[in-house]
């Protein structure tokens, strides 16, 4: 059995995937399935899509629009990125601001100033991902032993 027909299961739900990817392939992105039903799909199967089969996937969907989707599409990423910058500064001000009330709380604070260092490594610095993940790990058994 492939990888699709793992996550697609069988019987009923097999037949609503099939039935999505033909109103897809046959029509432009705006026709055929709402913007919830795309959303639904792509949370039920992108966290088990190879990285190399969903950049072919993302190209082949992009290729679809049209050059005035594609410019809004392009202006929605852009516009969701700035909201993203603005409420991730908001949120940084509000950790400068706030002392921390307890250590639980102290050690929220430094998970988040961990995962955004461990977002910046890069892929090959496997010593410092699994330096940050036994910190995070240690946090959890420590708050778990309280």
């Amino acid at each position: 059995m492939g990888m699709l027909e793992d996550l697609m299961g069988d019987g009923q739900r097999q037949k609503e995937y099939s039935d999505f990817v033909n109103r897809y392939e046959q029509g432009r992105p705006s026709e055929g399935y709402s913007d919830q039903e795309v959303l639904k799909r792509y949370g039920e199967v992108s966290h088990a899509v190879p990285s190399d089969q969903y950049a072919r996937a993302a190209q082949e969907a992009l290729s679809k629009l049209s050059p005035e989707e594609r410019a809004a599409f392009v202006k929605m990423l852009q516009d969701d990125a700035r909201n993203l910058r603005e409420r991730q500064a908001h949120f940084e001000s509000q950790l400068l601001s706030v002392p921390a009330a307890s250590w639980p709380d102290a050690a929220a604070k430094a998970r988040y100033v961990l995962n955004l260092y461990a977002a910046g490594l890069s892929p090959e610095d496997a010593r410092h991902r699994d330096l940050v993940a036994a910190i995070l790990d240690d946090f959890a058994r420590l708050a778990g032993a309280g």
